[in-house]
């Protein structure tokens, strides 16, 4: 018969007490003091919001403009801003929780849109039918779409933790 976990872990405790009593020497454990608590989420949340803010708002004005439509040389345009918001982020300054939860699905979104603008561009230098780079491009919005989306919600999250 097989004894379960409970039978073993009782036997190791009534093993270790009867150790205690056999030495020369005994000793009493002292509570180990508990760390300090990290930084709640909150906290953390209103620093992400301005390191990040100008950069998601762009993005999101991005994404809406993409939604109604426009050529590709306004999207070109609208994507180098996003760029040049992105490298005014200071990710030394990031907190970790900020980081994983809102920045790095906010940089994958960007990664998604540039994605988008060059195989738009390569479209349009090797003369190919619009229609036909169309559906990739769809699917790369969607991803951009998605992923910003990930990044507001890990900012929401972070403000309501």
């Amino acid at each position: 018969m097989r004894s379960g976990p409970a039978a073993t872990a009782g036997l190791l405790l009534a093993l270790a007490l009867t150790s205690v009593g056999c030495g020369e020497e005994q000793t009493v454990a002292t509570p180990v003091k508990a760390a300090a608590p990290s930084k709640p989420a909150r906290s953390v949340a209103p620093k992400c919001r301005r390191l990040l803010g100008e950069f998601l708002d762009a993005m999101e004005s991005l994404n809406n403009t993409v939604a109604v439509g426009l050529d590709y040389d306004g999207y070109l345009t609208m994507v180098n801003r996003v760029r040049a918001t992105y490298a005014e982020v200071d990710a030394d300054r990031l907190p970790l929780l900020c980081l994983a939860r809102a920045a790095s699905p906010a940089e994958a979104a960007l990664n998604s849109f540039i994605a988008a603008a060059n195989a738009w561009g390569e479209c349009l230098a090797a003369g190919c039918d619009l229609a036909k780079v169309e559906p990739k491009l769809q699917r790369l919005w969607a991803r951009a779409s998605g992923e910003l989306g990930d990044a507001q919600t890990g900012l929401r999250a972070l403000a309501s933790s």
